[in-house]
């Protein structure tokens, strides 16, 4: 008896001291394995989910996931903080040469919840646009293999089709993609991320920007190539991580995916460069970009059948260095310097900028759009220019003259900015079909445009 009463005396200082010594925690706070040797280390993670953008989508991968807890890498609860119709729009996926997948709530079932997260796969996710706050994801784990083989394929599963590859970065340190890429790069044809893309061209010559573009650390990488191959990640000359910086004098809405759009600059050096481009089809911007260098690209977020073209589209340049009333000049776009292209089945847009382009300033005016769509069902989109700052409310009437809905009463600057209604009254009840009148209201106008919703 007296035996037995040492040996648990024994065990309960023994852990004692155990929970006493910080040193016998792993970096994540949580106590080492007893009378084990971790394979690995532990990490831990939050990953930080898009929040108080006008889409709210962001596209990226998991390095680290708790691949040892039964259920942990579940979709519904991997992303339990986002999980709820009030926040979660829809997380798409795409396992090698799987169809896409979609994780969203369908009257107010969770579909695909029991799929599970893996590190090798990249992720599109967007939540409601109503969301405003940080949303984070923690979760403890272990980081992928820095040697895992990852499996590229041409086309999709049992078909002919063009298959785009949805891969995660999980290597500590940034890379180029020449570099990342190195073991297959003879094979690729198209390379995406969510702010820039390379497009093959030829053999040994791609299409891209000037912007160094870099892939980061959990980053989402889209790839297509000529030839099924496999092959790890390739890091051995790192480089410093770098974010895309953000077009901040153009108003558009993002979409899941997009169209590049090579901007060159050549012919006589005085040519002023820009800040910043935006792209504008059918009146309304489309995209916008940063210009780095003499080399920039535009992601183009384009609707359904909707394309590029001298008649229906335009850039505008963007210049901090000159007065407000002259930083926008109209680009006109003309087919002989506008081109769309299909190199290696990809389909692009490129334009060259010269010397003999033509350039026009834009003066600032206050104007509503027409809505595009028009007709529409049940969502459009309504662009206005204001020629100066202040406060602007944009309401929606009926035939009969009742206020429908207010869209926006606030202090906006001057610039073009754009709105989306969704065919809801100001109590989110779907309005019927028929006609609609959208107002525009400023300090000294007001005005009116005719608006048409088919179901």
């Amino acid at each position: 008896m007296k035996k037995l009463i040492l040996y648990v005396v024994l065990a309960v200082v023994s852990f004692n001291m155990f929970c006493a010594d910080p040193d016998l925690f792993d970096s994540d706070a949580t106590p080492s394995d007893l009378g084990a040797i971790r394979a690995s280390d532990h990490q831990y993670e939050e990953y930080t989910m898009p929040y108080n953008n006008t889409t709210n989508i962001k596209w990226m991968s998991f390095p680290v996931l708790n691949r040892f807890t039964n259920g942990s890498t579940t979709n519904s609860n991997f992303f339990e903080p986002i999980v709820n119709p009030v926040i979660l729009d829809w997380v798409d996926w795409k396992v090698e040469d799987n169809p896409q997948m979609r994780m969203e709530f369908v009257n107010s079932v969770l579909y695909n919840g029991e799929e599970s997260v893996t590190t090798p796969v990249g992720y599109k996710v967007q939540l409601k646009n109503t969301v405003v706050d940080e949303i984070r994801i923690p979760t403890p784990g272990h980081v992928q293999g820095t040697n895992t083989v990852l499996h590229l394929y041409k086309y999709l599963s049992g078909s002919t089709t063009i298959n785009e590859n949805w891969l995660g970065y999980f290597l500590p340190e940034s890379a180029t993609p020449f570099e990342a890429f190195s073991p297959v790069l003879d094979k690729l044809t198209y390379i995406q991320t969510q702010y820039w893309s390379m497009t093959k061209m030829s053999n040994g010559l791609w299409r891209t920007s000037s912007s160094n573009p870099t892939i980061n650390y959990g980053d989402m990488v889209v790839v297509k190539v000529s030839q099924d191959c496999n092959f790890s990640w390739e890091n051995s000359q790192p480089v410093d991580p770098k974010m895309v910086k953000l077009a901040q004098n153009f108003d558009y809405t993002e979409k899941p995916d997009y169209l590049p759009m090579y901007i060159e600059f050549e012919g006589d050096q005085s040519l002023e460069l820009p800040s910043e481009i935006g792209i504008y089809v059918n009146g309304i911007c489309k995209g916008a970009t940063v210009v780095e260098g003499a080399d920039a690209q535009i992601c183009v977020y384009l609707d359904a059948n909707e394309q590029i073209s001298a008649e229906n589209s335009e850039l505008v340049f963007w210049y901090n260095s000159k007065a407000q009333a002259q930083n926008r000049m109209r680009c006109k776009l003309t087919s002989g310097s506008l081109s769309q292209n299909h190199d290696f089945d990809n389909l692009y847009y490129s334009f060259v900028v010269s010397d003999k382009t033509e350039f026009e300033p834009i003066i600032p005016l206050t104007k509503l759009n027409q809505n595009y769509p028009n007709p529409f069902n049940p969502t459009t989109t309504i662009a206005y220019e204001l020629a100066e700052a202040g406060l602007v409310s944009m309401e929606i009437y009926n035939l009969k003259g009742q206020k429908v809905n207010t869209l926006l009463n606030d202090s906006m600057a001057a610039g073009t900015h754009r709105v989306v209604w969704n065919g809801t009254d100001k109590y989110g009840r779907a309005v019927s079909s028929g006609i609609y009148y959208c107002r525009l209201i400023t300090k000294d106008r007001s005005i009116s445009k005719k608006m048409i919703l088919l179901k």
